[in-house]
């Protein structure tokens, strides 16, 4: 037998345990927002003033003049023509003042020039986004043809004090005063000149200018003084000028009546102008919105405007209204102000604006639904798809969705900022409404993220933390370049993806929370697995995306394993807890982490010997488990695997050498004797005896004190004994008795040795069996009669006949049977003496009735039936005689009384009661019956009848040596079956009835004819028993 090697760890492991551990979530702050609140700026009116010098009404029709090819030219030689004139002459007065007027024409031209090329780099600046410093304004070129106009004048001026165009002249000179900032120095001419010049129509034009200088520095009472004595002179260029500015220095002063006067006046006096005068009509009706907005005249102005051509400020008027209703509080008013105008004419280029206002004070006061509502509302209606859209100018329309956009996200964060400054969960809510509509608007636009890192915040805040979970995680799933969150402020994103791993973590842990606190208490039924929650599942996947974005955050990796190895193990989900727990197991061996792994792992693949194996093998590949106690116990269970795989070898052979490389493999291993002793075991099966020998051998040599190492030595000498190597058998079984006297095999082993001594018929015999006697006295006979026996399977027939005689039994006290055998073995060795012993077994057996039993009773039966086994053969010779009646029927009875004697003669052996012999004696007896009916069916020739009518008188005999000799066969058959007797007689028997039955059955095998005792069959018999084959 082969030993069955079990891994005791097994028992140890069945008790361990995972340790329960809390999900621990950090402390998440809130979202940090840096929004700043736009405050509503009240407008200031001055800024609504005309325009200063710079766009200086004199030369406001000159800007958009044709350039005056050869200005330069002409100048030079208009010069050079001047110093060849006599001074003072009129002829050069008229030179320098053609000279001065194309000085002032170039200055405008060039600064024209300059204001273009300004414009030109603005608009390159902003489409390229505004990056860089901002494009300046250079007036170098245009300064200087002011400072020649200012030199020219002052060179008339000297050379010609009193000429007619004085007073002309001296305006210039304070014009390009002012032209080069010095505004005070422009102001004292002007002075200068209405004191110099009263009646002139130039006094007028200064008055305007001092006005404008009062003007530009907010001194409205003086300004408002100057431009009254303006209008005095009406044939003054700058009388409609004087009058409109006149019209914002009372609305400056808050005269908001006598601005509208104003203005209104210049309406009627400028009706039909163009140029100049023209565009200072448009100007009053367009800034006349002021006074009507702030005198509130709204159906008015309406109607004024419709009157007056002015339709197109009626929108201007509106919102400006609802900018001063909105600056004075009246917010409810301000925006049904703003809805009218966008109702009136829905598609001017100020609706944007407007809806932008009506957002603005709804969130002014405070009712965010309607923000969020009116959001909506502008995104429709000032959509890019929109019928305003397709009404205004692309330009417009693109930067108002830029600003729908800035909107919708201003008030959202701005909300949310609030929202988490006051603590408020109201707050909370409002604002996500806002970040939900960004999306629905915007939902590719690159601030989402941000958005969706605000809507996190706001659903954590509001303890969804499954809403927050998943916020989370769609932003760290963009992936770590980009997660980014955009501000208006800046092109570059800040990255958010760390931040977002980390709240998703929490946030789903938040959300398990307390469901796990109730599934940790739970023990884990491998054998009925919960379903995992969907929170379990969604802390799990987080995890899992943390672990792949952050492995080398430690802390919350390690959280995050440990974790999600707590949820499958205790949900008892086999496969999973295995796949975490291995992981736990390495990343943290050589920590109690790891070793708990360890520990809970094991438990459970216990009951599985694959997963077992594959788990031991796994954990042994880490160097923290590979030494040590769990090394040794998991190399145990490796090992016991790997032993329990070569014990389902089928291949004996192969199944042996893998024990022995097994034992050769771990040498050190507490059951290497015991693989050494399995791969003896099949060598030795598989007919390898050598490698047996060897393998019994190393156990012997190696391993002494084993239990093996006896059983060992003892297999080796019977192994030589098969061999016929019974010397080395002798040997060995010798060792044996000696290694282990009080072991119960030693005697056998010294009886063995003695045997094989004897058989071999060396010197070793004596001292062999010497060896023997002295340990068992008791054991003499048995040996001498191995020693009989020995000398009968060599044919040393003269030393057999001595020991039985001479030794074995005069010596011993023996049996009735032992006393026939050993007479037998006389008997059947052919020696002079086997007649003598023959007459010793019949002796024996007559004087021993009842004793005799077994293979002693055979042999007496063998001799019993030596003695008669001619009779049958005999009796098949005695013939029929044919010729008369009387001849045949005295053979008969002849042959008749030759059966009786034939039935007497056979019964000594069936009286021997030995069945073996008892079945060819029976067998006898129904083959002479069976001869005795073929012979009367195949009678001799009678005179006077035929062979048939012969057969028809003896068939009653015929049928009864039948009958008679089946009934012989029957009788033999249920020895056969009774004492179950196996021989040559037994397979006879069978045939003899069969051919009484009429079966024919083939026997070639056993069936000889003539029979094998002599016995001589008919040949219709012979050919019954082996069938018809012809």
């Amino acid at each position: 037998m082969r030993f069955l090697i079990i891994p005791s760890l097994l028992l140890a492991l069945s008790v361990a345990t995972i340790a329960p551990r809390d999900l621990i979530a950090a402390e998440q702050k809130r979202a940090a927002l840096q929004v700043e609140e736009r405050k509503r700026a009240k407008p200031d009116p001055a800024s609504k003033k005309a325009t200063g010098p710079r766009r200086s009404a004199v030369f406001a029709t000159q800007v958009e003049k044709k350039l005056i090819v050869g200005i330069d030219k002409t100048t030079a030689y208009l010069e050079k023509t001047a110093k060849s004139l006599p001074k003072k002459s009129a002829q050069r007065l008229q030179i320098l003042e053609r000279i001065l007027n194309l000085h002032m024409e170039q200055a405008t031209y060039v600064r024209s020039e300059e204001e273009r090329d300004f414009d030109k780099r603005w608009k390159s600046w902003e489409t390229a986004g505004k990056k860089g410093a901002p494009p300046r304004l250079s007036t170098n070129k245009s300064m200087g043809h002011w400072k020649r106009v200012i030199s020219q004048s002052s060179e008339i001026l000297i050379e010609y004090p009193r000429s007619e165009n004085a007073d002309q002249i001296t305006y210039n000179k304070a014009v390009a005063l002012q032209y080069l900032g010095k505004e005070k120095d422009s102001a004292k001419i002007f002075t200068q000149l209405i004191q110099q010049y009263p009646n002139s129509a130039i006094a007028g034009d200064a008055y305007a200018s001092l006005g404008d200088f009062y003007f530009d520095r907010n001194d409205f009472n003086n300004a408002r003084t100057n431009f009254t004595k303006a209008l005095k002179y009406k044939r003054s260029k700058r009388y409609l000028w004087s009058m409109f500015k006149l019209g914002w220095c009372s609305y400056n002063l808050q005269d908001y009546k006598g601005a509208l006067g104003h203005w209104k006046q210049l309406v009627i006096l400028a009706k039909g102008s163009t140029g100049q005068d023209g565009n200072l009509r448009e100007e009053a009706l367009r800034d006349m919105v002021y006074a009507f907005a702030e005198l509130k005249q709204i159906d008015e102005a309406i109607a004024y405007y419709r009157a007056n051509g002015g339709t197109k400020y009626i929108g201007p008027f509106l919102t400006l209204l609802a900018q001063i209703l909105s600056d004075q509080g009246a917010y409810n008013q301000s925006i049904a102000v703003l809805k009218r105008f966008q109702n009136l004419v829905p598609n001017d280029p100020e609706g944007a604006n407007a809806q932008k206002e009506v957002i603005s004070l709804y969130a002014a006061l405070g009712t965010m639904p309607k923000v969020w509502v009116e959001l909506e509302r502008y995104a429709l209606q000032y959509g890019p798809t929109s019928n305003w859209a397709k009404a205004n100018d692309k330009k417009l329309v693109l930067e108002t969705q830029n600003e729908i956009k800035d909107q919708m996200l201003y008030y959202s964060t701005l909300t949310h900022q609030n929202a988490i400054k006051d603590d408020n969960r109201e707050g909370n809510l409002e604002a996500r409404k806002g970040y939900l509509l960004f999306i629905k608007y915007y939902p590719k636009a690159r601030e989402v993220t941000g958005v969706k890192y605000y809507l996190a915040d706001i659903e954590y805040y509001l303890k969804d933390y499954k809403a927050a979970g998943r916020y989370y995680l769609e932003i760290a799933s963009l992936g770590k370049a980009a997660a980014l969150k955009f501000n208006a402020k800046s092109d570059k994103g800040e990255n958010i993806h760390k931040e977002c791993a980390v709240n998703m973590v929490n946030a789903f842990v938040k959300d398990f929370e307390p469901e796990f606190k109730v599934l940790k208490k739970e023990k884990p039924d491998f054998t009925k697995p919960k379903p995992v929650s969907v929170r379990a599942r969604n802390y799990a996947k987080a995890c899992s995306k943390y672990v792949e974005w952050y492995p080398d955050d430690k802390d919350r990796v390690k959280s995050c394993d440990i974790g999600v190895t707590d949820v499958f193990y205790h949900s008892g989900q086999k496969d999973m807890a295995i796949k975490y727990l291995k992981n736990v197991a390495v990343k943290y061996a050589g920590q109690k982490e790891g070793q708990n792994a360890v520990d809970s792992l094991v438990p459970i693949v216990k009951n599985d010997r694959a997963q077992l194996l594959t788990t031991a093998q796994f954990l042994l590949k880490v160097p923290e488990y590979r030494n040590g106690k769990v090394g040794a116990d998991l190399r145990n269970i490796q090992r016991g695997a790997e032993k329990e795989d070569i014990a389902k070898e089928g291949d004996t052979f192969k199944r042996a050498q893998k024990f022995e490389a097994q034992a050769r493999k771990y040498p050190t291993d507490p059951d290497v004797d015991k693989l050494w002793y399995n791969a003896a075991v099949d060598y030795l099966k598989a007919g390898a005896v050598q490698q047996a020998i060897a393998a019994y051998l190393v156990i012997v040599q190696k391993f002494p004190d084993k239990p093996q190492a006896k059983e060992s030595l003892l297999q080796v000498g019977q192994i030589y004994e098969k061999q016929l190597e019974y010397d080395k058998a002798s040997d060995y079984y010798t060792a044996f008795a000696r290694k282990y006297p009080k072991e119960k095999e030693a005697l056998p082993a010294l009886a063995s040795a003695c045997e094989l001594q004897i058989a071999l018929n060396t010197a070793k015999a004596v001292s062999s069996c010497n060896a023997l006697a002295e340990k068992d006295p008791g054991s003499a006979q048995f040996f001498t009669e191995q020693l009989i026996a020995g000398a009968e399977r060599a044919k040393r027939t003269e030393q057999l006949v001595t020991l039985i005689k001479s030794q074995y039994l005069p010596k011993f006290k023996l049996s009735p049977n032992q006393q026939i055998i050993a007479n037998y073995r006389i008997y059947r060795s052919g020696a002079g003496e086997a007649q003598q012993a023959a007459g010793q077994i019949n002796q024996i057996f007559a004087s021993s009735p009842g004793n005799v039993s077994g293979e002693a009773l055979r042999y007496v039966g063998e001799l019993a039936y030596r003695r008669v086994e001619g009779v049958v053969p005999n009796y098949m010779k005695q013939g029929l005689v044919g010729g008369k009646v009387e001849n045949l029927a005295k053979s008969i009875e002849n042959k008749a009384i030759g059966l009786q004697k034939v039935e007497q003669q056979l019964s000594a052996v069936t009286n021997t009661k030995d069945a073996y012999w008892g079945v060819a004696a029976i067998y006898q007896l129904g083959l002479a019956n069976e001869h005795f009916a073929e012979v009367l069916a195949n009678p001799p020739a009678i005179d006077g009848a035929s062979k048939e009518d012969v057969v028809k008188q003896l068939a009653p005999q015929i049928q009864g040596r039948k009958d008679e000799a089946m009934k012989w066969y029957k009788t033999a058959q249920d020895l056969v079956t009774q004492f179950k007797v196996y021989n040559d007689w037994s397979i006879r028997t069978l045939a003899g009835i069969n051919r009484m039955s009429g079966k024919k059955m083939q026997f070639d095998d056993y069936v000889v004819s003539p029979d094998f005792l002599g016995s001589e069959l008919a040949s219709s018999m012979a050919s019954s028993l082996k069938g018809a084959k012809e």
